[in-house]
């Protein structure tokens, strides 16, 4: 069946459909959300099965573009329990933002540990997670209401379509609903309709490593910002 598309934008009551969105979620259906950067599909992470069928409904999205996002900088420090001064700094300055953050994580405290196993293979099977904090109103409020993070990906399109560049292993990535329900319409629940995505561009991704960062694809946020973000400031 064709996915059921919600426009935000004609919506009465805004909090209506994040419950709706999230009681979709919880029963394990895939749903694609608007951020500030392209359309993502989700999945609760606590549902291994909806988890198989998101991968399976984008699978040329290559695992480093796979993500958790969660509802804030200090939710992503229970995913990364060790991470460095620096980390933080950058997370708590760019979050909510259009910056997804890949570290390793092999602390015995990591809350990764706690997913399912099937989760876990999904989006970090060699102990490397990428989070995110997306900006944007609706999925912002659906994560905090949600239990767990989301297992969110890319939507990539025809290269036609004329979407923003370098979301899904250099492909185009849906920046409109339309361009999901041209793509992945069919393998999907929901689809949120909040209109063009306010930079339609993928976010920035950075891989951490203790004091150092590196740009594993550019986006929003150039490296110039990316330095100033992640230094200390002296007042």
């Amino acid at each position: 069946m064709p996915a059921v598309t919600i426009d935000l934008r004609q919506a009465e009551d805004p909090r209506d459909i994040v419950h709706r969105t999230v009681q979709a979620l919880a029963e394990s259906k895939l749903v694609a959300l608007p951020t500030e950067t392209i359309y993502l599909a989700a999945a609760s992470a606590l549902s291994p099965d909806a988890v198989t069928r998101l991968i399976a409904a984008v699978p040329e999205v290559p695992l480093e573009k796979r993500a958790l996002a969660v509802k804030s900088a200090d939710d992503a420090l229970d995913y990364l329990p060790d991470l460095s001064p620096m980390g933080r700094r950058l997370m708590r300055r760019c979050w909510p933002g259009p910056l997804l953050v890949r570290a390793a994580t092999q602390h015995p405290e990591s809350v990764l540990t706690q997913l399912p196993a099937e989760t876990r293979r999904s989006v970090a099977p060699q102990g490397e997670v990428g989070l995110r904090v997306p900006h944007h109103d609706v999925i912002l409020s659906v994560l905090r209401l949600s239990i767990g993070p989301l297992v969110v990906v890319p939507v990539p399109v025809r290269p036609s379509s004329g979407s923003a560049a370098g979301g899904a292993g250099g492909c185009p990535v849906a920046v409109e609903a339309s361009e999901v329900v041209e793509s992945i319409g069919s393998r999907i629940d929901v689809v949120l309709d909040g209109g063009r995505t306010k930079y339609a561009q993928p976010a920035t991704m950075i891989a951490l490593e203790r004091d150092r960062w590196s740009v594993l694809e550019a986006g929003v946020i150039g490296e110039l910002a990316l330095q100033r973000l992640a230094s200390m400031m002296i007042l």
